[in-house]
């Protein structure tokens, strides 16, 4: 049976296995471009989108476009990612904090290496918002 380790990380899936923290370790991306755009909606249609604990903040919806490329950690590859957010606050019991939740993200990336190292099932589609 898998059990997580206390003195290690995971990615998804967790039982393929994980790998000691190392606190010095760096994720460097050489090549960065990214866009944002926000615009007003109707407040009470996000919120279906919203799950149960968060408030939207704003009748806001976020379109955030981020392109990576020359990833140290993934061998010199790339990937781009499109999120779509909203302006949210938790109130917990102990906790609150504001943020963006993320309503909906899509990753566009090297099939080759990422895909293989992330244990991704490879299904040849992309998935577009």
């Amino acid at each position: 049976m898998f059990k997580f380790e206390d003195n290690k990380c995971y990615r998804m899936p967790a039982h393929f296995g994980g790998w000691v923290f190392d606190p010095d370790a760096q994720a460097i991306y050489h090549d960065v471009v990214s866009l944002a755009y926000s615009y007003s909606t109707d407040g009470d249609r996000l919120a279906d989108y919203i799950p149960e604990g968060f408030e939207l903040t704003k009748p806001e919806l976020l379109i955030l476009y981020q392109q990576c490329r020359q990833i140290d950690w993934m061998a010199g590859s790339y990937y781009n990612l499109i999120t779509v957010a909203a302006p949210v606050r938790f109130n917990g019991q102990r906790d609150q904090l504001e943020g963006v939740f993320a309503v909906r993200q899509t990753l566009h990336h090297d099939y080759g290496s990422f895909r293989a190292r992330s244990g991704w099932a490879d299904t040849g589609e992309s998935e577009w918002l």
